[in-house]
């Protein structure tokens, strides 16, 4: 199954993580696909006056960014919890991620609700 229109994207991905080559794109492409559709199940990207899920993400960048970051984030962790930046040395990348939280509007960062 594949979500080719978002909100997150093979090439979103790869320019998160500064990739310009095709080599880990399969890769990508799971981690893109879970995190299509985890965030596709979120509040924030059902839009109240259109059917679960927009086909076109204008409006919703929060969400697209948070979408990228957390299928750089799923994919990093893939390869080993590390990444590496320009100069070759390791970044750490944390286990909870507060800017991904915060544009999913996920755990302290969710929108209260009644019921």
């Amino acid at each position: 199954m594949s979500f080719p229109d978002g909100p997150a994207t093979v090439p979103d991905v790869k320019a998160t993580l500064g990739i310009g080559d095709d080599a880990d794109d399969a890769a990508i492409g799971l981690a893109v696909n879970a995190t299509n559709a985890f965030v596709r199940r979120l509040p924030i990207a059902q839009p109240a006056d259109t059917d679960p899920a927009p086909a076109d993400w204008t409006g919703f960048e929060d969400v697209v960014e948070g979408a990228a970051l957390l299928a750089a984030r799923l994919f990093t962790r893939r390869k080993g919890a590390t990444s590496s930046s320009d100069d070759s040395s390791p970044a750490f990348v944390a286990m909870g991620d507060p800017d991904v939280a915060l544009l999913l509007q996920l755990g302290e960062n969710a929108a209260p609700a009644v019921g």
